[in-house]
């Protein structure tokens, strides 16, 4: 406290006095004052700052933020604002907006201000994602109206300028870790169009544009396949309405790739003159061929005749536009198609709503495109202002067209099918003979199938019962191996133990055969002996032959050979016996083959039909070659294969019930089978009546030329 010394006279008290008491009077204004300042200064303050959003750690992954309407907007009609100019306005000159933003007009440039800050624990990193991808200028602003940086984007720049390698415009934003940031962002478009503003993280931008990638290549990916399909029809039925919708498809993908933003990120990023010539020029196309198209689905001509004429007079125009946009620039193409589709799209729809309700014979054709002409619809709304919430509006159209292209290929696919059934009707009165043997062929193919289904049945029943048995006789497989191993040791033993005691005995008899007057009574019995032992032999011969095909690593000795000569060898002139009749062809018929062993399949295939056919009937060899392979057929005149016979005749040791009075061991074809399949032939029971005899064909590969 300042101390103050005692005066003596009064006039110097009075002054002090009255110096103090004014200020007491002046404080309560002075505090008024201040609190009104402090109160203008933090109005303004708060009229200058936006609401700033906090971004949360789990938003933007697997959806957009929800920025609501956090947005504020400023249009500028004249475009005269620049970036320091709209970044110095204050709040109250913008107008709150959400996304998505349907105030883009090609006369006016649209200002968005933006305020982000990071909650406790959220990324650093996050991203500012602008779409449709058609839109000419995307300028983001950040800073302060003295010192702020600006990065530039658009479809009328080369993809080159963009930060992020993505079909839209995206922006990398590092938000501080206090405080929130003031975003500007300047968009401009050279039509209607209404723009989404999404916020995310860098994964859920990745996850985002991956589904965008999936999503586009099916999409795409239908449109190609229906358009091969009905260039298909069209070749083959010489249908146009096939033809018009797969020109319109092919015209239609082509400009929704373009103006999806892919055309310039993967086909022209450095031209975006010419992707926007483009993009006029397959959109024109595309409502050109759309119009003929619904002028022959729809059969205008004769359900809307004035309509036919009108839409007749815009698939002209529309095809000029096209013509003419690749070579003009200064051609307002876009501008025309434009007033020219406003015309299109409502009479198209009246025609769809009416052939919907009137018209049954197109009334499904009607409902195949009214998802297109729906999901455009909206998107012309939304470009021009209508307030219609619905996000992400540039896909519209595409699950429109996804939509409509599964039904309406149902339809021509049915279409098709009713003209070539059209066209087979045609046909009737010339094929009426062949009709009814098809009938009755037909009928006889059902009855064999119902013989064969209940085959099947019965085989599924024994395969039902075997697979119960698996499990019991798995643990008897290693033992049955290693009896059949022990089998196969012994059989070869005792058949080589056999050949020197059957030669002996063979030889007795061919002596005392020899020896023997014609008429002595010992004679039959020699010639008995000697076919016992050429049977015997013939048993021992198949089990060598058996045995060595089922050892490791056995190999065909092969050379190739004139099979009429070995044919002629054995059987020519009645050499094994008179009964045999031969046919050769008079063209040689090589064969890489096992001279020893297509020998004994051959004698097995001879030897069953002389034991199985009367004494007195002959049996036939036959030898045709052709289409690269030789035939051997062996038939005779016995009794034949029984029917139940056949699917087990190849089986090894199974006997006929028929033939268990003869002899026999059972394994003759089915060691054919295995000697003719490691000669790569086969070998085949030929279809016959009971009673009328046997047919067996072996069938091999001829020689190639090398070989030969």
């Amino acid at each position: 406290m300042q101390h103050i010394p005692f005066v003596e006279s009064n006039r110097p008290m009075r002054a002090l006095v009255t110096k103090i008491d004014w200020r007491r009077r002046s404080l309560p204004w002075f505090f008024f004052a201040l609190c009104g300042w402090l109160a203008a200064t933090t109005s303004h303050a708060q009229d200058e700052r936006c609401e700033p959003y906090s971004l949360h750690a789990d938003e933007g992954l697997e959806r957009p933020a929800d920025i609501g309407r956090r947005l504020l907007m400023l249009v500028d009609p004249g475009r005269q604002l620049e970036a320091k100019d709209v970044m110095a306005l204050p709040s109250s000159a913008f107008t709150p907006v959400s996304s998505p933003i349907s105030a883009l007009t090609p006369d006016s440039t649209v200002w968005l201000r933006l305020c982000l800050q990071r909650a406790p624990q959220s990324p650093e990193h996050w991203i500012l994602a602008v779409l449709p991808p058609y839109l000419s200028v995307v300028e983001l602003a950040r800073g302060t109206p003295a010192q702020h940086t600006v990065a530039t984007q658009g479809a009328a720049l080369p993809f080159s300028a963009r930060e992020l390698p993505y079909r839209g415009f995206a922006f990398s934003i590092d938000l501080p870790a206090e405080g929130s940031e003031m975003l500007h962002l300047r968009m401009e478009s050279d039509w209607p169009a209404a723009a989404d503003i999404l916020v995310l993280q860098p994964g859920g931008m990745s996850r985002m544009i991956s589904m965008e990638y999936l999503m586009y290549g099916l999409y795409l990916g239908m449109m190609l396949l229906a358009v091969v399909i009905n260039i298909m029809f069209w070749t083959h039925l010489r249908d146009p309405v096939h033809l018009r919708y797969g020109l319109a498809l092919a015209c239609t993908a082509a400009f929704s790739l373009l103006v999806g933003g892919y055309g310039a990120q993967f086909l022209l990023p450095d031209s975006p003159g010419l992707i926007l010539l483009l993009s006029n020029t397959t959109y024109a196309a595309a409502a050109a061929m759309f119009s003929l198209f619904m002028i022959s689905a729809f059969r205008m001509r004769l359900y809307y005749r004035h309509l036919y004429r009108i839409l007749c007079w815009l698939a002209a125009a529309f095809g000029l536009i096209a013509l003419l946009t690749p070579f003009s620039r200064h051609f307002p193409s876009a501008e025309i198609a434009d007033a020219l589709a406003l015309v299109l799209l409502p009479l198209l729809t009246f025609v769809s709503l009416h052939a919907l309700f009137r018209h049954r014979s197109v009334r499904l054709y009607a409902i195949a495109l009214l998802p297109l002409q729906l999901g455009v619809a909206i998107t012309i709304l939304r470009n021009t202002g209508l307030p219609i919430p619905i996000p992400l509006a540039d896909h519209l159209p595409n699950i429109g067209a996804f939509i409509h292209l599964v039904l309406l290929n149902l339809l021509l696919a049915r279409r098709a099918w009713r003209a070539q059934r059209g066209r087979m009707r045609a046909q009737d009165s010339a094929l009426r003979t062949a009709r009814r043997a098809e009938t009755e062929l037909e009928e006889r193919v059902q009855a064999r199938t119902r013989e064969l289904n209940l085959s099947n049945a019965r085989l599924q029943r024994e395969i039902t019962e075997r697979m119960a048995t698996e499990g019991r006789l798995s643990m008897a497989l290693k033992s049955e191996r290693d009896a059949q191993q022990m089998q196969r040791q012994f059989l070869s033993m005792i058949s080589h133990e056999f050949r020197t005691p059957l030669a002996v005995i063979d030889a007795a008899a061919q002596g005392m055969a020899d020896t023997l007057p014609a008429d002595d009574e010992n004679a039959p019995r020699a010639a008995r002996i000697r076919r016992s032992v050429v049977r015997m032999i013939d048993v021992l011969e198949n089990c060598l032959t058996e045995e060595r095909l089922a050892s490791a690593g056995a190999r065909l000795q092969r050379t190739t050979e004139d099979l009429r000569t070995a044919l002629w060898t054995r059987y020519g002139s009645g050499r094994s016996t008179p009964r045999i009749h031969l046919q050769l062809p008079a063209e040689p018929v090589p064969v890489h083959h096992d001279p020893q062993l297509l020998g004994i399949a051959v004698a097995n295939l001879v030897d069953n039909a002389l034991k199985y056919s009367p004494a007195t009937e002959p049996v036939t060899v036959s030898l045709e070659s052709g289409d690269g392979h030789a035939w051997i057929t062996v038939s005779d005149r016995g009794d034949g294969v029984a029917e139940e016979d056949r699917p087990r005749i190849f089986e090894k040791y199974y006997r006929s019930p028929s033939a268990l009075g003869r002899p026999g061991a059972g394994i003759g074809l089915h060691l054919c089978r295995e000697l003719i399949r490691q000669h790569g032939g086969e070998i085949r029971l030929l279809p016959g009546e009971p009673g009328q005899g046997a047919r067996f064909r072996l069938e091999l590969p001829l020689a190639d030329p090398e070989h030969h």
